[in-house]
């Protein structure tokens, strides 16, 4: 290989119709590496990590545009399995146009049994199992490498040993270490442990990384009191799979105590060992969230899992943290082996009663490439989906249709949801950085040719707003538009027009968007229109057509636009409802609005981000502004 002097590292996130995905991805990954490099191996390397704008917002053709224009020597990407399909085509698209760009692939989505090495991948040249920090070390400093190589399908992958896991004192902490800055909402990662003490077999951490390293908790200290840092900085999620079982953990709670600093901190522990005292400690340390796995209490599933846990001691501690005023996030996962669902559903309704309603958070079970619980389902011929999510199918006593029932009873019993539909956004900024949408004239047909708007679709989710008044043109219009729609970036059609739509034609032609893709696989047990990756919406000035196609309408979803024309609707409006604040119109409505959609901000759209930002801090929600804005093309 030859000499590599720069480096772009790219980590691309889960994106959905509605861009309310925006803070979760952290690039703390990218960040650790890069000064890992720096500090241990070359300071004289230009590392670059890919832009906030172009990681959450743009299209895979203007991400692979500016890896190509910056001319490095090699892309690096962070692979989940929610980024995995995404960044197989961006590398696609890279090398297409120069092959001099080395590719590597790492993260947790690369281990043995993922997608990525289901065929051959000719544009990567490097699949990394272990840590990104041992891996540039031994490329970067010319080590041999062909001891660590393995094939798979023609694809080059390298294996670190256990043995070879880097010291605790040679991970560079990114944040501390002014690799990265807090994201737009004042949220950061912090890594204090890198392994798990736990063996449970639906964890990868817990086979990857047997021996558990301490990062230095002055850094954490640091992290909390340096100005410098703590600027535009209002919340930490600590990395630590096993926050309770870190060394001197009462010694560290109270240090964090001491020092009184003014930082949200968010974990994740068991609640077996935690007590009221533990609990208070914790709130005085500055802790006001916390992720608790309880995922079943079944005690034969925890047993053949690995999760050698008491249940009663884990709901004990849980309700001592909330007693404490600490906000807990309760993990249950149905489909664990030897689970069934009259015990699932049994569990739901014991959390409710203990008054843990709210704070259940069901995730159906992934068989992930690399676990030991993969390996079982192989062994056992269970059937789970090949591609990401990766989720169980059945074989292990919970079925399928059941893991529905379980799904439909937990958002019934919970009001909570992975799938909840949010309105596409409809701000508009003369100044935007990106085009993220098009208007146009729907009732000629010529204008439905996704070739006219491909250049313009720089962002991963672009939204056609269409102007219509014969709904026959509609039909014909997307049997023309939907086949040759982008693969893996997202559309919000919406429908600007008072006409009645019959929603039966329908029905075939979308079929051409039901297919193979991401979104339809993480939603496969929720309602078949959480799956799309085109969603449908149509925005009525007229109460009264806006109400019909609420009651009749099962595919597109209609939203009604409030404006001076429809004060006088104002009683009529209710919590169901969705809406679209019109352009100067919020002050005729916001007492209606914030009374009815406190609890459901989602529901309410707006033309202008200043009424948008105002409406979301009446009713309490962090609002987070974006230090860039978005247009939209009027064709």
């Amino acid at each position: 290989m030859k000499k590599i002097n720069r480096i772009i590292f790219v980590q691309l996130p889960l994106i959905n119709h509605a861009h309310d995905y925006i803070q979760g991805n952290v690039e703390y990954g990218p960040g650790a590496i890069a000064g890992y490099i720096k500090r241990n191996v070359n300071s004289d390397i230009d590392i670059i990590i890919l832009p906030y704008i172009l990681s959450h917002f743009s299209s895979d053709a203007v991400i692979s545009q500016y890896v190509l224009d910056l001319e490095p020597d090699l892309a690096g990407f962070t692979c989940f399995l929610w980024n995995i399909e995404r960044n197989l085509r961006i590398a696609e698209m890279i090398k297409e146009k120069n092959r001099d760009i080395a590719i590597v692939f790492g993260g947790p989505e690369i281990n043995f049994g993922s997608i990525s090495f289901a065929h051959q991948r000719e544009y990567v040249d490097y699949f990394v199992i272990g840590e990104g920090e041992w891996f540039f070390n031994r490329m970067l400093s010319d080590k041999d490498m062909a001891r660590y190589e393995l094939f798979e399908n023609g694809n080059r992958i390298i294996v670190q040993p256990h043995n070879e896991l880097i010291p605790a004192s040679d991970i560079v902490e990114p944040f501390t270490g002014k690799e990265l800055s807090p994201m737009p909402d004042g949220s950061m990662f912090f890594e204090l442990t890198r392994g798990c003490p736990y063996r449970c077999s639906y964890c990868l951490y817990s086979k990857n990384y047997r021996s558990i390293r301490n990062i230095p908790f002055e850094l954490l200290i640091t992290a909390l009191t340096d100005d410098d840092l703590t600027a535009g900085l209002n919340n930490i999620y600590i990395l630590s799979p096993a926050l309770d079982a870190t060394k001197d953990f009462i010694e560290k709670l109270d240090t964090l105590a001491r020092i009184r600093h003014n930082i949200r901190l968010h974990s994740e522990m068991r609640g077996e060992g935690i007590n009221a005292e533990k609990a208070q400690l914790l709130y005085a340390a500055g802790f006001r969230s916390m992720e608790v796995g309880l995922q079943t209490l079944n005690r034969d599933s925890l047993k053949i899992t690995g999760r050698m846990s008491n249940p009663e001691k884990e709901l004990n501690g849980i309700r001592f943290l909330k007693e404490a005023g600490i906000e807990v996030s309760i993990g249950i996962i149905p489909g664990l082996p030897q689970d069934s669902c009259e015990q699932f559903i049994d569990m739901i309704d014991k959390l409710a009663r203990m008054g843990f309603k709210e704070s259940i958070e069901l995730y159906p079970l992934m068989i992930l490439p690399g676990t030991r619980i993969r390996d079982a389902a192989l062994e056992q011929g269970i059937n789970y989906n090949k591609k990401p999510p990766y989720y169980y199918n059945y074989g292990w006593g919970i079925s399928f249709d059941e893991i529905i029932d379980i799904t439909r009873y937990a958002e019934d019993a919970t009001g909570y949801s992975l799938a909840m539909r949010k309105l596409p956004d409809f701000t508009d900024s003369e100044e935007g950085v990106y085009i993220r949408g098009v208007y146009f004239n729907g009732d000629d047909l010529r204008n439905w040719n996704i070739s006219i708007y491909k250049d313009l679709a720089e962002t991963n989710v672009f939204s056609l707003f269409i102007y219509l008044k014969d709904s026959k043109i509609l039909y014909s219009g997307l049997t023309k538009l939907l086949p040759d729609l982008p693969e893996n970036e997202l559309f919000n059609i919406i429908i600007l027009s008072d006409i009645f739509i019959e929603e039966e034609p329908l029905s075939e032609i979308i079929s051409f968007i039901y297919n193979d893709h991401l979104i339809q696989r993480m939603n496969i047990f929720h309602d078949w229109r959480d799956g799309l990756k085109v969603r449908l919406y149509q925005v009525f000035s007229n109460y009264d057509g806006y109400r019909q196609a609420k009651v009749v309408y099962s595919i597109i979803e209609p939203i009604i636009a409030l404006g001076e024309a429809t004060i006088s609707r104002t009683p009529l409006i209710c919590e169901d409802d969705n809406i679209l604040i019109t352009k100067g119109a919020f002050q005729l409505y916001k007492d209606t609005i914030t009374s009815l959609f406190s609890d459901t901000p989602g529901c309410v759209a707006f033309e202008d981000e200043a009424e948008q930002e105002e409406f979301y801090k009446m009713i309490g929600y962090e609002y987070t502004k974006l230090p860039f804005q978005f247009r939209i093309v009027k064709m």
